[in-house]
C-alpha cells in the first residue's frame, strides 16, 4: 500500500514549525558566521522574518486566492509564477527595514544580505520538503504495515 499524501491540520502544524524552527537556526547560523553579526540580533531578526513569513503567508494566500481562484482545482504555471514572485516581493518589503533596522546596516545592504537570504531558502525549501518528504514515508509505511499485522 502506498503511503498516503493526504495530511492532517496537526501534520501541516508541524511541517510548518519544524520547517520555521530550523529557518530560525539557519538564519542565525549565516547571520552569526558569514555576516559577523551578534547573537542576540540574529536571533531577534530571525524569529521576526519567521513569524512575518508565517502571517503574511496566511494574508498573502488569502488575498491571491480571492483575487485568483482555482480554476478546475489547479492554477496555470503563469499564476503560480505570479503568486510566488508576489509572495517573495512583498516579504521583501518587510523584511528588508527589519534586517536594516536590526544589524544596523543600511538599506542595501539589507536588500543584498536579503538576496543571499532568499538564495539559501530556495534551496533549503527543496531539500527541507524531500528529506521531510522521505522520513513521512518511511514512518507512514512503517504504521500501516504495523495496522496490517
Amino acid at each position: 500500500m502506498a503511503p498516503s499524501s493526504n495530511r492532517s491540520v496537526i501534520e501541516r502544524v508541524f511541517h510548518a514549525c519544524t520547517f520555521e524552527f530550523f529557518a530560525i537556526v539557519f538564519t542565525m547560523l549565516i547571520g552569526i558566521f558569514l555576516l559577523n553579526k551578534p547573537v542576540e540580533s540574529m536571533g531577534i531578526v530571525s524569529v521576526l522574518i519567521s513569524v512575518t513569513a508565517l502571517l503574511l503567508n496566511i494574508l498573502f494566500n488569502w488575498i491571491f486566492d480571492k483575487l485568483f481562484p482555482f480554476i478546475n482545482g489547479d492554477r496555470p504555471i503563469k499564476i503560480r509564477i505570479l503568486h510566488a514572485v508576489g509572495f517573495e516581493s512583498t516579504l521583501i518589503l518587510f523584511t528588508v527595514p527589519m534586517l536594516a533596522f536590526f544589524l544596523k546596516v543600511s538599506l542595501l545592504e539589507a536588500l543584498m544580505i536579503e538576496a543571499g537570504l532568499l538564495i539559501f531558502f530556495l534551496f533549503y525549501t527543496y531539500l527541507y520538503n524531500w528529506s521531510y518528504d522521505q522520513i513521512r514515508k518511511k514512518v507512514v509505511a512503517h504504521y500501516q504495515a504495523k495496522r496490517s499485522k
